[in-house]
Parts: structure tokens; sequence; C-alpha cells
């Protein structure tokens, strides 16, 4: 079994939330949940868009690509089915209390022992 979890952590208001999790018995399941709930978070901290000379940039633009599997999924599978863990830890700026505040999100499948 591998435990996927998405939380948030704003160090400055020493708040942590879970923001999901769920149990996925392959480590394709287990990317596969993580990959849309990447693609969700990145819709949420997407700023509206805006005309650029070059590409886009920032935690959306870094979770989009994350998601978009990338030669690195067969690795990330790789290393979930020898036991290993798959993490993406993420700094943006978030809507806290009315204002900007710093937040570290964090992505992760942690195969457990059988």
């Amino acid at each position: 079994m591998i435990v996927c979890t998405v939380h948030a952590t704003a160090p400055a208001c020493d708040r942590d939330w879970l923001l999901a999790t769920r149990a996925a018995e392959t480590p394709e399941a287990a990317l596969g949940w993580l990959s849309g709930r990447a693609l969700a978070l990145a819709r949420a901290l997407q700023q509206p868009p805006v005309a650029t000379c070059g590409p886009r940039t920032g935690p959306a633009a870094v979770l989009l690509a994350w998601a978009r599997h990338g030669p690195a999924r067969a690795a990330q599978q790789a290393l979930l089915t020898d036991g290993q863990p798959v993490t993406l830890t993420l700094p943006a700026r978030d809507l806290l209390r009315g204002r900007r505040c710093p937040v570290v999100y964090h992505l992760a499948a942690v195969p457990t022992p059988t």
C-alpha cells in the first residue's frame, strides 16, 4: 500500500492543513492520484493570465509540469516499487486571513511496509 497526502504549511501562521489523503494499491494509482491533486492545486494557485514574453513560472507552472508526467514518471514509479517515497515540496504565496502569506505545499506518496 502507498499512502498519498497533500498538505499545506504556513510557517508564519504556525498552521498545517491536511488537504487530501488516499491509499493507493499501485505506484501508477498513487502517481495518478497525486497528479490529479497537483492539477487541482495548480488551478487554485494560478494567477490571472498576463502577457509575457517568456515561459510561465511560479508554483502553478511547477505543479502543471509535474502533473503532466514528463520523463521523471518512470523513475518515480521505480522509486515507489522499491519502497522509496516520492515527494514534491513547493513554496508559494496564498491568501490567508485576507492577505498573501508564504505557504509550503507538500505532495507525497509513501509506501508502507507490508
